[in-house]
């Protein structure tokens, strides 16, 4: 499974980077998902971001969060999740 997280840099994006790296894994229809990949997209990437080898931090802004995994060429179910 790969996730889509904007605002990910944060402190309430940061803490979900932590938590979905320490879990590893979602349930999709009733079956673990592990998480292969995070894309944390936000407007700027402070120093001491999250570090973990799933997490790849893109700097930008979509008004569109939906769309994103189409545009990033993510696979169609790469899952978004939109803080605001």
């Amino acid at each position: 499974m790969q996730l889509l997280v904007t605002g990910a840099s944060t402190p309430l994006g940061q803490g979900l980077l932590r938590a979905l790296a320490a879990r590893g894994a979602l349930t999709r229809d009733g079956a673990a998902a592990p998480i292969a990949r995070i894309l944390g997209v936000d407007r700027e990437q402070p120093p001491g971001l999250f570090v973990d080898e799933r997490v790849e931090y893109v700097c930008g802004e979509y008004e569109q969060p939906r769309e994103a995994p189409q545009r990033n060429n993510l696979p169609r179910d790469t899952a978004p999740v939109i803080l605001r």
